[in-house]
């Protein structure tokens, strides 16, 4: 359904705005089994579409790995490796953290 509506925006060049990429983020992170990676994606396209990503963000996409150690290990994980270098920022690791911290 994300992707479905993302190719509305893309085929009537409609310009996403914050609350697009926040359900769009949040959503992704609840997806099995690629949602993490496509979620951080979503964090990236949303930093270099100049929004800001709010701790109310970090907090609704960490929400679903908090107190499972596998699922955090998988999006750590997904941070880690070498060729993922492009999901990686300061906003995507405090999603992982928050899930850690909480």
């Amino acid at each position: 359904l994300i992707q479905l509506i993302w190719n509305v925006i893309e085929t009537y060049q409609i310009q996403p705005n914050e609350v697009i990429y926040q359900n769009t983020i949040v959503g992704l992170a609840k997806c099995r089994p690629n949602g993490f990676e496509m979620a951080f994606a979503a964090i990236m396209a949303m930093e270099s579409d100049g929004f800001e990503i709010t701790l109310p963000i970090v907090r609704n996409f960490s929400q679903g790995m908090r107190g499972n150690t596998p699922m955090i290990g998988k999006a750590s994980a997904i941070l880690r490796h070498a060729d993922k270098k492009h999901l990686v920022s300061l906003h995507t690791i405090h999603c992982v953290m928050s899930a850690y911290a909480e």
